[in-house]
């Protein structure tokens, strides 16, 4: 056999991919990770930069954000566009973080008032565990 096998080319290239999204995300701020994952999850939304800026903030500040091993994870996950397998400790992380930003968001937001939240602009509310109640499904009449 001669040097290279089609098994060693397909996984030096997902290494060089992983190390690509790794690098690339080393490069990129916190607003930015989040920003990514809530685009992945949610799909196209417009939000003012003070609005995300703010929200990262306050996020950061109560929220799981991952740092480390587990930030360079997720980085590369939103880079690729592709779920992760399951990978123990750091795959709990990441999915213990979507989905905390994703709670926040939705519910920090008003990003369920909007009827097309690709076209409309989202406004974020306030800290999202300061309110007495954050489910956008709660009404005091």
């Amino acid at each position: 056999m001669s040097g290279i096998t089609r098994r060693s080319a397909l996984l030096g290239a997902g290494a060089a991919a992983l190390a690509a999204g790794v690098v690339g995300i080393a490069l990129r701020n916190e607003d930015d990770l989040i920003r990514a994952t809530l685009h992945r999850l949610l799909g196209p939304f417009q939000i003012d930069d003070a609005d995300m800026a703010a929200f990262s903030r306050d996020f950061a500040s109560i929220g799981p954000l991952p740092r480390g091993l587990a930030a360079d994870a997720v980085g590369a996950v939103q880079m690729s566009g592709v779920l992760p397998v399951r990978m123990g400790a750091v795959g709990a992380k990441i999915e213990g973080f979507q989905r905390s930003v994703l709670t926040a968001f939705v519910t920090g937001t008003d990003y369920l008032d909007l009827e097309n939240p690709a076209r409309d602009k989202v406004h974020y509310i306030g800290p999202f565990a300061t309110r007495a109640c954050a489910s956008p499904f709660a009404r005091f009449d």
